[in-house]
């Protein structure tokens, strides 16, 4: 409670000052750094107490089903993410880099995370694990 007490305004001041100032990276590297990293570091002590406490409850435990199967795919999601990403913006595919307003990036992330969810749970019903984590298992198994 105290982390999440003392992380929340912290972060919340930060990018308040950060967006009214324009998005001023110097205004950002000078005074707003501190600002943000005593926000994350306490958020994230928080979010993991938080997730701690809800392992070990019994509350929501079919989420907590469907999450475990983020987990047995996670080098997957993550190169994919950049792999599509970078098909996005970097000039070898769409080169959208530059040319995306900030909405424009929140929406292709949540279009890239729905599409990336319905594949986990479509994969999973097959699979334990993501095609890269049974590379990667393979190769330890020798």
């Amino acid at each position: 409670i105290i982390s999440l007490a003392i992380g929340l305004p912290t972060s919340l001041v930060g990018t308040y000052l950060y967006i009214v100032g324009g998005y001023d990276y110097g205004f950002f590297s000078t005074y707003l750094t501190l600002c943000f990293y005593i926000g994350t570091l306490c958020m994230a002590y928080a979010y993991l107490i938080l997730m701690i406490l809800w392992a070990r409850s019994q509350r929501f435990k079919q989420l907590q089903i469907q999450l475990s199967h983020i987990g047995r795919v996670a080098l997957t999601i993550y190169i994919s993410q950049n792999l599509i990403s970078a098909f996005i913006f970097y000039g070898w595919g769409l080169g959208l880099y530059g040319e995306v307003s900030r909405s424009g990036i929140f929406a292709i992330t949540l279009g890239i995370l729905a599409f990336q969810l319905l594949a986990i749970h479509l994969w999973s019903k097959k699979f334990e694990f993501g095609p890269l984590e049974s590379l990667w298992r393979r190769s330890y198994a020798g």
